[in-house]
């Protein structure tokens, strides 16, 4: 996203209609992919991100689902 300084990410592998079942997993600055450490394979999670650019944080996405390998 242009003017995003970096990422935010956090996860659930809960209900990802309840915004407190997400938990923080990370920050990044740069890159085109993430890993997502400790996560148990073939479980299914829920991930919300948003950019943080000079002006503060914007607003979360909506979740979406992965399944881990």
């Amino acid at each position: 996203m242009p003017g995003a300084a970096s990422y935010e990410f956090r996860i659930t592998d809960s209900d990802p209609t309840i915004s407190e079942n997400f938990r923080p997993f990370g920050t990044f600055a740069h890159g085109t992919h993430i890993t997502i450490p400790d996560r148990t394979p073939g479980r299914t999670y829920s991930v919300i991100a948003r950019c943080i650019g000079t002006a503060g944080p914007g607003a979360w996405s909506s979740p979406f689902t992965l399944m881990s390998l």
